[in-house]
């Protein structure tokens, strides 16, 4: 992998992302915002139906092309804020709103050549974001992505940059964040592009003062850690080049002591790594994802100082895949897990949020509530109401109220209104292999002899969902 070229590099990332940093606060929060104080109870029927009429819109393209109002949005962990990517004049912007109105939004512009990948917060005043820029090195004129962490205080709107100095490509992968309120993440870095600095390094941040420390060094081979709940690194994944093998390095709880090969990979032979992702508390057991005797994905409790299954704790339905999981705030326990369906339910494996999704279902007809973001404490929560012919809208809810509270239409333009029909179908290709697709017709006509645009994705792994699409719903709406 080529080089940086030292200094040069690390002033041609200042440029980008440092410009950003200061370009914070660029944009006024005047208007150009949801306001707080837009939150309010769902129009009668609304819950049931978020588009409830169909019609011929006059939309031009920019309509459909709109920056979501929200996206990537999070609760505080007191469930008072939320923070995310907003549209705000058509650019997308960081910005934080208190709910129900208790102070005003602030909205902090990014300067072009700069990407927000995610928003999070740390505690209920400081957000951490992860930031990312294409850059050229000064060895090749090929452009790599460049990753850097900023933490904002949201009291203050002071930006500080995280570990800055680094002149490696990644320098902002987040293994822990802490759930007791204090300042303090642990982070993985590279610090060179070189073989020296180029396997990261373990840091302990504080993201008020952006004071750093080492938590653990460098070792040859290991590019990816992970962490448990208390924010000790236990685990290391690598990679020989040479000889096309994984390996996996384990430690037990409290992270202290060395590190033991745990499992072994030849991809040659098409084999692959166990992935534990969530650490349980006292002991060596771990949860992974397998393939159970079914031939289905599961997760399983592992015992990774044997290997062994303990228990399967969730199978995936026959047919698809676990895409990903929900875990409780302090990373010790799995709340719920999104698999490959069309639909792009979360199965809920925590009961209170089960019983509560299913109370969701029944309330809103003809839309799909998506639990996005919770409160530390799961009181409190951030949900979508999504229907595949309409862009949705963003909703507040809280146990103690009852109500879902709008925050605002993920795009204003188009608000609730309802365009073209999408429903899940199934044809045969000539060698009689069975095909779903996602078809979506235009809005009030009948759906016979049209012409038909096809969009194939990627594969093998691309996965469509029945959801809102705006390439297609725009091709339908002509």
């Amino acid at each position: 992998m080529a080089g940086f070229g030292g200094p040069g590099m690390r002033i041609a990332l200042l440029k980008i992302l440092a410009g950003a940093a200061c370009a914070l606060l660029a944009l006024p929060a005047a208007a150009q915002t949801p306001a707080p104080a837009a939150v309010q109870a769902p129009a009668p029927g609304e819950a049931q139906a978020l588009a409830p009429a169909a019609g011929e819109l006059a939309l031009g393209a920019e309509a459909f092309a709109e920056i979501p109002a929200f996206e990537g949005v999070q609760l505080s962990p007191d469930g008072t804020k939320i923070a995310g990517k907003l549209g705000v004049s058509n650019q997308q912007a960081i910005g934080v709103l208190a709910l129900m109105g208790q102070k005003p939004p602030v909205v902090m512009g990014l300067i072009d050549g700069t990407e927000v990948r995610w928003v999070r917060w740390v505690n209920n005043r400081h957000l951490l974001v992860g930031l990312q820029a294409l850059l050229a090195t000064a060895a090749t004129t090929d452009r790599t992505y460049i990753s850097r962490l900023i933490a904002i205080d949201t009291t203050t709107s002071k930006v500080t940059k995280l570990l800055w100095d680094s002149e490696g490509q990644d320098a902002a992968d987040v293994l822990w964040m802490p759930n007791d309120g204090t300042d303090e993440i642990v982070v993985s870095a590279q610090h060179s592009f070189y073989e020296d600095g180029f396997y990261p390094t373990v840091h302990r941040v504080n993201v008020a003062t952006g004071r750093t420390r080492e938590a653990l060094a460098a070792r040859a081979g290991i590019m990816d850690w992970a962490a448990d709940g208390s924010g000790a690194v236990r685990m290391g994944q690598g990679y020989d080049d040479s000889k096309r093998t994984f390996r996996l390095v384990y430690r037990g709880e409290g992270g202290t002591g060395f590190f033991r090969e745990i499992d072994r990979a030849n991809a040659r032979k098409e084999e692959s790594l166990i992935h534990p992702f969530l650490f349980l508390p006292g002991g060596d057991h771990a949860l992974a994802v397998r393939i159970n005797g079914e031939g289905r994905e599961a997760i399983f409790e592992v015992d990774l100082a044997t290997m062994q299954n303990v228990k399967e704790v969730y199978q995936a339905p026959k047919g698809f895949e676990i895409d990903g999981t929900v875990l409780s705030s302090d990373r010790t326990a799995l709340l719920g897990v999104s698999t490959s369906e069309v639909s792009g339910h979360i199965h809920w494996t925590d009961p209170e949020l089960a019983e509560l999704q299913a109370l969701f279902d029944k309330a809103v007809k003809g839309s799909t509530a998506h639990i996005v973001s919770l409160s530390a404490d799961r009181q409190s929560m951030l949900v979508n109401l999504l229907a595949p012919s309409t862009p949705g809208a963003l909703y507040y809810f809280s146990r103690d109220g009852g109500k879902l509270l709008r925050l605002g239409y993920l795009n204003r333009t188009i608000g609730k209104r309802t365009l073209g029909p999408v429903k899940v179908i199934k044809y045969k290709a000539r060698d009689g292999l069975e095909i779903e697709a996602i078809l979506t017709t235009p809005a009030g006509k009948e759906a016979k002899s049209l012409p038909i645009v096809m969009m194939p994705h990627g594969g093998p792994w691309g996965q469509d969902t029945a959801t809102w699409d705006y390439i297609a719903q725009f091709i339908a709406s002509r």
